[in-house]
C-alpha cells in the first residue's frame, strides 16, 4: 500500500488557494486545527457525495455526516496524532475511508495527503472508483433526493446563486400547471409579478449574504 505524505506548513498561506483546489481532481476539505469542522470543501467533493458546501460547512461535528462511523473513527485517531506529533516511527500508509453521500450511499476514499499550518489543515483525498462508477453513484444520490423532495406535499424550489431555477418538486410544479423544463433557468423576474419578484429577490439576496 502506497505511504501518505504529511507535512507540516510554517505559515497558513503555504496552503493551496481555494481557486486551485475547485480545479483538481481530488477531494479537497480544509478543515479547523481541532479536526471537527469543514472550513472550506471543493467542488469535486460536493459534485459527487451530493451535499451542498453550505451543508458541509455547517456539519459540526463534521465527521459522523461525511464519514462510516470506523472511518470517523480512524480519521480522528490519526489528525489527533498528527496535532499532537505522535505519529508512530516510519512512514504512514494512505487511509482507506468511507465517504457518505447525501443519497445514503457510500463511496471508498483514500486519504493520500495532510498539510498542516496551525490554524488549519488540508485533506486530501482520491476515489478508486472508475469515472463511470463515480457518475453512476451521482446519478443515484440525485434520483433519491427527487424521489424525496417530490414526495412532500410542501412546495419546494432550488435556486443557484444568480437566483435561476434548478429544480422544483412536483407540488410546485403542479401548482404553477407547468413542466420542470419551462422553470429551469427562470428567475423570479421572468415567472412573477414586478413587485413580488423584488420581494424575493430581497430576500434570496439576504439569504446570501448571511446564510
Amino acid at each position: 500500500m502506497p505511504n501518505m505524505l504529511i507535512e507540516p506548513l510554517g505559515k497558513l498561506d503555504q496552503l493551496p488557494a481555494t481557486a486551485f483546489l475547485d480545479r483538481i481532481s481530488d477531494f479537497a476539505l480544509l478543515i479547523s486545527a481541532d479536526g471537527q469542522a469543514v472550513e472550506y470543501v471543493n467542488s469535486h467533493s460536493t459534485d459527487l457525495l451530493g451535499w451542498s458546501r453550505r451543508e458541509i460547512e455547517q456539519f459540526s461535528p463534521c465527521w459522523p455526516n461525511l464519514l462510516s462511523h470506523a472511518s470517523a473513527a480512524a480519521l480522528t485517531e490519526l489528525l489527533a496524532k498528527v496535532q499532537h506529533g505522535k505519529l508512530d516511527a516510519g512512514p504512514t500508509p494512505v487511509l482507506s475511508l468511507d465517504a457518505k453521500t447525501s443519497g445514503g450511499l457510500t463511496i471508498p476514499l483514500e486519504l493520500h495527503s495532510i498539510f498542516h499550518g496551525g490554524e488549519q489543515i488540508l485533506l486530501l483525498a482520491r476515489s478508486p472508483l472508475s469515472r463511470d462508477s463515480a457518475e453512476e453513484i451521482l446519478r443515484q444520490t440525485q434520483a433519491r433526493f427527487r424521489s424525496i423532495v417530490d414526495s412532500l406535499s410542501i412546495n419546494l424550489v432550488l435556486k443557484d446563486t444568480e437566483c435561476r431555477r434548478i429544480y422544483a418538486n412536483r407540488a410546485y410544479l403542479e401548482l404553477r400547471e407547468q413542466s420542470l423544463a419551462e422553470l429551469i433557468g427562470k428567475t423570479d423576474a421572468d415567472l412573477l409579478p414586478a413587485d413580488l419578484a423584488a420581494t424575493y429577490q430581497a430576500d434570496d439576496e439576504h439569504v446570501l449574504k448571511t446564510g
